[in-house]
């Protein structure tokens, strides 16, 4: 009997049966299942694999839009509720102004906690990467275990959507020379589904660049090419401006002022197709130099989102592809040097 890695050959006399078509004619045997079949059957064995496969794609794209829009209700639904919060600490603050300043102060900052940490647990993990498994298709690399751990994290993605609360918070009144308003809440205990927690199975996870640019880099990382997928650009400099602009258009010209640029920067100005809107959708520009800054292009949902790795905010734009048709580029501005 000879061997390699990959192929059993047995004499005609000792070939094992066909865990297919049970026929003692059994030559290869598959490293991820560990079965043995006959050259027919192995063939077909691989499509059923392929067909598997074709199938969790299929299911893993409805999840990923699904899920986009869902989160984007549910981030209104807690929008909603925290207002409704305010109003009712707003009212209450109005009867007893000079002796409950600090109270309210205490209650508006317990209330933007809960509500910060409610809005972190929209999962940050909670896509699969579908063009991973697009690649483990067309290049055929992928086993029995690529396919459980796939399929289980698709499982347990679905299963955390069910643990969603809008009844966290409550108001509660504490007796004291004035009634004392206090926010009480639960902080929802939450574990990320990590991209790669199986250390037996490689999954690619999506790129993330480190830009550090010198005094006076105007240009950085500005001329590529963003038309498919979702991009992750990491950012630790004196960064003034983040933002998409159309690959048509002339971002060095005018950066601030050219037709497609969508974007955030500083004075809590947002940038919707070169119309500069003051505090549009709640944006206050947190900018200080030397944070961290995460910004994310997804060109498969025609939205881009900022986080600041400081604070944790994040704040996420609609980009309307018949102003900023694809394909984007980057449009990220840096302090330029000053001459003294």
């Amino acid at each position: 009997m000879t061997t390699n890695s990959n192929v059993w050959a047995f004499p005609e006399a000792l070939c094992p049966d066909c865990s297919t078509c049970n026929k003692p004619i059994g030559v290869y045997q598959c490293i991820g299942c560990g079965k043995i079949f006959c050259s027919r059957d192995t063939a077909g064995h691989r499509q059923l694999l392929r067909s598997e496969l074709h199938e969790l794609i299929h299911e893993s794209e409805q999840w990923n839009n699904y899920w986009h829009e869902e989160a984007r209700r549910r981030q209104k639904v807690l929008k909603t509720k925290q207002e409704n919060i305010y109003q009712q600490i707003d009212d209450w603050e109005l009867q007893a102004i000079a002796k409950i300043k600090q109270a309210s102060a205490e209650a508006r900052e317990n209330t933007r906690r809960l509500f910060e940490h409610h809005y972190n647990l929209l999962p940050k993990w909670t896509l699969l990467d579908v063009s991973a498994l697009r690649r483990a298709m067309e290049t055929d690399g992928f086993l029995e275990t690529h396919l459980s751990k796939w399929k289980i994290q698709l499982q347990r993605l679905k299963g955390k959507i069910n643990t969603f609360i809008t009844d966290f918070i409550r108001l509660r009144m504490v007796d004291s020379f004035l009634s004392k308003l206090v926010i009480d809440g639960e902080y929802t205990a939450y574990e990320a589904i990590e991209p790669n927690e199986d250390p037996d199975t490689e999954v690619l996870v999506p790129p993330v660049h480190l830009m550090v640019p010198i005094d006076g880099d105007f240009t950085p990382y500005n001329d590529g090419e963003l038309k498919t997928g979702i991009h992750h650009f990491r950012y630790k400099s004196k960064c003034i401006f983040f933002g998409v602009a159309s690959k048509k258009a002339n971002i060095d010209k005018d950066p601030w002022n050219t037709p497609s640029t969508y974007g955030w920067t500083g004075d809590d100005l947002v940038y919707l197709n070169a119309n500069p809107i003051q505090g549009y959708d709640g944006y206050r520009s947190n900018l200080e130099l030397g944070d961290t800054y995460l910004l994310t292009v997804d060109c498969d949902h025609k939205v881009i989102r900022l986080t600041n790795e400081r604070t944790n905010e994040a704040h996420v734009l609609d980009v309307d592809p018949t102003k900023c048709p694809l394909p984007w580029q980057l449009n990220v501005r840096f302090l330029d040097h000053v001459q003294p």
